[in-house]
C-alpha cells in the first residue's frame, strides 16, 4: 500500500545515468510535506479467546506506529493510540481515549498530517488495514476513510 506523492527530478533512464543524486533531494519538500519517510502501524485487537478477531466483535485496543525519515537511524515520531489508558512506555507518546470511533478516526488524521511515502509493516496489507476499515465502518466512523488519495 502507498500514499507515496513522489514529485522526481528528470526522467528515470536520466537518473540512473548521473547515479542519482540522494533520494531526500529529488523528493519535493514544499511547504508542509516531510522529506520522504514512511511509517511503520501495528495494532492490536481485544479477542475473544480462542477466536481470531472480528471486526465487527472486537475493538481495537492500541494502534502503535513508528515514523521514519529516509537515512535517518532512529524513529522521530513512537507513539502510541490506546482505547482507555495505557502503562508507560519508554520514549512514547501515549494517547489515550475513551471511545474507540474517536481514538480511528485520530489516527487517520495523524497519517495524513504526517503524509508517508510508505507504509510497511508485518502483515499490514493483510490484516491491519483492512480491519481498521471494516472496524470504522462498524462504527460508523464515516471521518475515517482516507479519502481519494488512498490506495491499496
Amino acid at each position: 500500500m502507498s500514499l507515496c506523492k513522489p514529485a522526481m527530478k528528470g526522467s528515470y533512464q536520466q537518473q540512473l545515468v548521473e547515479k542519482l543524486e540522494p533520494i531526500r533531494t529529488a523528493i519535493s519538500n514544499e511547504p508542509g510535506d516531510l522529506p520522504f519517510g514512511g511509517i511503520a502501524p501495528e495494532i492490536e485487537c481485544a479477542g475473544r479467546k480462542g477466536i481470531f478477531p472480528e471486526a465487527n466483535h472486537d475493538p481495537v485496543i492500541q494502534i502503535a506506529n513508528m515514523v521514519t525519515r529516509y537515512g535517518e537511524d532512529k524513529p522521530f515520531v513512537r507513539n502510541v493510540f490506546c482505547l482507555d489508558t495505557c502503562s508507560p512506555i519508554i520514549n512514547t507518546q501515549l494517547l489515550e481515549f475513551i471511545e474507540e470511533r474517536m481514538m480511528l478516526i485520530e489516527r487517520k488524521n495523524f497519517v495524513q498530517k504526517v503524509d508517508p511515502d510508505v507504509i510497511i509493516g508485518y502483515n499490514t496489507a493483510n490484516f491491519d488495514t483492512p480491519y481498521l476499515l471494516d472496524r470504522a465502518k462498524h462504527l460508523k466512523a464515516n471521518e475515517f476513510p482516507f479519502g481519494p488519495d488512498f490506495r491499496t
